[in-house]
């Protein structure tokens, strides 16, 4: 009988003997700093690299729920299974980033979206979603590197109230493959995810489905070459108003490392919490690192894209005058943490992003 399992691979090792992910010593010492306990293991998430405690894959037919002092998970042959949280789930990177992206929500007007969302375009709809479809290709492998994490997906959030929860079909590339699985994040703060379906290849095309199918649960569908790998999560009545369609990156180095070609969201449906159709007017970011881009084709085709050449694209200086693009609270929680420093990974993005708060050129007043 199928039983829920605590991720056990694609783990990085505090001794690095069997660090998949690991490059440098730099690396190591940003990757080790986010270990809550000594001994942990981190899995890559689409919610950030977690202790492999904190991360559990539902088998097929389950539904699943949080519980006091765990996740409750009900099989589909009538068995009630309990898994207990690790106290490092609820004081780790990610736990800490959700409460703070919660908070965000409830007392700002825009949404509160993750550091490592390259690219991104969303919208709310104050009525709240009932379903959000489509359909994404899997682009060419990236030249270089199979160390990278890239991440595409459609998907919607509770932006409205109640504990955060991220639904999502996400599109992989772990390891040097492309993957696909059902994800949401994250019930008494664990990472749930479906079975995973990989041996897959440039050109094939995904569909994600996210239909809600009572008043507090969900079905996440994630489907290719005719198999599907399903998520069914009990996360709430709560207002699912903000969807988004969305490159995330961790471990990003090179140009080479994005795919050089371009993943294209189609047939995107998105329907209203009476069953209406919804005609979305995504926001429109700028550009990102590698000539990234997001162009908004119309209301139902969005293309994500990075032209990388033979090495990184050097990160432009400040203009004269900056401003952030992204709200005052995150810039400001994210400076905190430490990425306006030149050292970081997400310097670049902090130039882009978070100009004024970093204090980069002459900022506009």
């Amino acid at each position: 009988m199928a039983q829920a399992v605590l991720a056990q691979d694609r783990f990085v090792g505090l001794s690095g003997t069997r660090a998949r992910f690991a490059r440098q010593s730099g690396e190591m010492k940003i990757w080790v700093a986010l270990l809550p306990f000594a001994g942990a293991k981190l899995i890559p998430t689409p919610h950030g690299y977690r202790p492999q405690e904190c991360v559990v894959e539902i088998p097929d037919g389950a539904t699943f729920f949080e519980s006091e002092g765990g996740l409750a998970i009900d099989h589909a042959d009538g068995r009630r299974e309990m898994i207990p949280v690790h106290p490092a789930c609820h004081t780790d990177d990610v736990a800490l980033k959700m409460a703070h992206r919660r908070n965000l929500a409830s007392s700002a007007t825009g949404n509160a979206t993750v550091g490592q969302w390259m690219d991104n375009a969303g919208y709310t709809y104050a009525s709240g979603y009932s379903k959000f479809s489509g359909n994404y290709n899997i682009p060419t492998d990236p030249e270089l590197g199979q160390e990278q994490i890239l991440y595409y997906f459609i998907g919607l959030e509770n932006t409205d109230g109640g504990p955060l929860t991220i639904l999502q079909p996400v599109l992989g590339w772990v390891d040097g493959e492309w993957t696909l699985a059902s994800w949401a994040c994250c019930p008494s703060n664990i990472s749930t995810t479906s079975r995973e379906l990989s041996g897959l290849s440039a050109g094939q095309i995904v569909e994600g489905n996210i239909v809600r199918t009572g008043s507090s649960t969900w079905k996440i569908d994630s489907t290719v070459n005719g198999q599907t790998t399903t998520l069914q999560p009990t996360v709430g009545s709560y207002n699912y108003i903000w969807a988004d369609v969305t490159l995330e990156i961790y471990s990003i180095t090179s140009c080479d490392e994005y795919s050089s070609g371009t993943v294209h969201f189609t047939d995107m449906q998105l329907a209203g919490s009476g069953g209406e159709a919804v005609t979305p007017t995504w926001t429109q970011p700028g550009g990102s690192d590698c000539q990234g881009k997001v162009d908004i084709l119309d209301p139902t085709r969005i293309d994500i894209s990075h032209n990388g050449g033979p090495g990184p694209t050097p990160s432009p200086g400040p203009p004269p005058g900056c401003t952030d693009t992204d709200s005052a609270d995150d810039c400001t929680y994210w400076q905190n943490q430490g990425y306006c420093l030149s050292s970081s990974d997400y310097y670049a993005y902090m130039q882009a992003h978070c100009c004024h708060t970093c204090g980069f050129g002459n900022v506009l007043v």
